[in-house]
């Protein structure tokens, strides 16, 4: 197949409408243009759906005089992907509603083009960094205002975030020791080549580490996850990566910052950037800007080549809090 005719490669759609007939036809149409296509006929499989389904767009059957159909698109358009609703009016009130509701577009089925469709879906996708964004900055609001309140949940996940000492991550053994509350250790086996090693310093942030610290965990696990199941490489990609994490962080207004040390290894290679921990070894002792504090800070990634004994940090924060941890190679006797 040509380039144009799988213009919709890799996007994922969910499609809710009780109009079979229409539903199906988009269904084949957009599956031949290569989008994975999702199709249910009413709202009470939508939470499913959305979840298993993981959609980039949403179509949604709308009617503003249903009160149901307002309060699912309403639901919808606080989600992470890009909400389309369509109805076969072309009433201009009716498409008010639906925008002010939170869709992005709004298509009028009578009469429409699949073609056409396909370049709403593409016009869609480029607005999904913003929504996905504005989603995370609303996820991170709400778990705050539920963690503030609610102080021994968050300490409670503080503690079961700390991983295993002596597990394995690729091909290596992953070992640490731990002094003290300030400093969170979180590693990841990220995929058959490469492995994730974090240290979080919240040295500054003692009012509100354990909340702090189940919000960024949140978010690397994220990553984590979209990397794994549909190859999004920010996992992979640090200095992105930590941008990213910058921007969510600054809405979150915290009273200080917070320093990271973000690492990827495999075979060849250790690439990390460093944003505010101090006490760390060559290449990567030189810090940037640590999290949380200004708009226009900027990540640079540093490189080691990894070695074949593998690979040891020790660092202590402000508060005396210390940290050790080696990654052994499983080929070579643990120290």
């Amino acid at each position: 197949m040509s380039n144009k005719q799988l213009k919709l490669s890799g996007i994922r759609i969910l499609i809710i409408d009780a109009d079979v007939v229409f539903a199906k036809r988009m269904e084949t149409y957009f599956c031949r243009l290569g989008a994975s296509v999702t199709l249910i006929h009413d709202g009470y499989q939508v939470v499913s759906a959305c979840d298993w389904a993981n959609p980039d767009i949403i179509f949604v059957d709308f009617d503003a005089s249903d009160d149901a159909s307002e309060k699912l698109l309403a639901y919808l358009s606080e989600g992470p992907w890009a909400c389309i609703a369509m109805s076969l009016k072309s009433d201009l009130k009716l498409i008010r509603s639906a925008l002010q509701l939170g869709a992005v577009d709004f298509l009028i089925k009578a009469g429409c083009e699949f073609d056409q469709i396909a370049d709403i879906i593409l016009s869609s996708i480029r607005k999904l960094p913003q929504l996905k964004e504005d989603y995370q900055r609303a996820e991170l609001q709400e778990h705050f205002s539920f963690l503030k309140e609610n102080d021994l949940a968050a300490s409670q996940l503080f503690m079961r975030m700390l991983p295993e000492s002596g597990m394995q991550l690729g091909n290596y053994l992953y070992i640490y020791q731990l002094k003290g509350s300030s400093l969170l250790p979180l590693v990841a086996n990220l995929d058959e080549t490469h492995c994730a090693i974090v240290v979080i310093d919240f040295g500054l942030l003692t009012s509100e580490m354990s909340i702090a610290a189940v919000i960024l965990h949140s978010l690397l696990q994220d990553a984590w996850r979209v990397y794994q199941q549909y190859g999004e490489l920010l996992a992979i990609q640090p200095a992105k990566l930590m941008d990213q994490i910058n921007t969510i962080l600054l809405s979150s207004q915290l009273s200080e910052p917070i320093g990271m040390f973000y690492c990827v290894v495999n075979h060849q290679q250790v690439q990390a950037v460093n944003a505010g921990i101090i006490d760390l070894p060559e290449p990567f002792h030189q810090a940037d800007m640590g999290l949380g504090v200004f708009h226009g800070a900027t990540y640079r990634v540093k490189h080691q080549e990894a070695h074949p004994q593998g690979l040891y940090f020790s660092l202590a924060n402000q508060l005396g809090d210390r940290l050790s941890f080696k990654l052994c190679p499983l080929n070579e006797p643990v120290l």
